[in-house]
């Protein structure tokens, strides 16, 4: 499978933002087109198949108490059921991952790394490593609703 990844984040007109949203809407991600159209505002990459976007990469700023008050870039992903393979999930984090910490000045706000909240039960009940190694993910506890938190530290971060 040929795979290709694109960065497009804050490009308010790019096609393959309306492909997102085509995508999340074919699989009802969302509860509500308020939700999708705020979510597509935080698209980073998107990975394509021939010239279908089969997966999506975003994040939103996050400023978490139990990590002291810094910042952070929530990240999170959708891959099409249809095109899910090993590693595509992760191809997008670190992706994502790259291009925010490649670019640190891109914003006034302190970003130290990128969080994720995991709900997913699979995801939850398999991936159990204290440290996600090709993500650079690191376990720090759950969420009130008992959800695992892994962040990622950007090079140099300062805690």
């Amino acid at each position: 499978m040929n795979i290709t990844f694109e960065c497009i984040w804050e490009k308010n007109s790019a096609p393959e933002r309306d492909q997102a949203i085509s995508l999340w809407k074919r699989f009802n991600t969302f509860v509500s087109d308020e939700v999708t159209l705020e979510r597509s505002k935080e698209i980073v990459f998107v990975a394509r198949k021939e010239n279908d976007v089969i997966g999506v990469s975003t994040v939103r700023p996050l400023r978490v108490k139990l990590l002291n008050n810094n910042y952070f870039y929530e990240f999170r992903c959708f891959v099409s059921p249809d095109h899910r393979v090993p590693g595509l999930d992760t191809q997008l984090l670190i992706k994502t991952k790259q291009f925010f910490e490649n670019d640190p000045g891109m914003t006034h706000i302190p970003f130290i790394g990128l969080i994720m909240i995991i709900e997913n039960e699979a995801i939850k009940k398999n991936w159990t490593k204290a440290v996600w190694p090709g993500a650079e993910m690191v376990f720090v506890g759950y969420s009130p609703k008992g959800d695992h938190i892994r962040v990622s530290y950007f090079k140099d971060a300062r805690i």
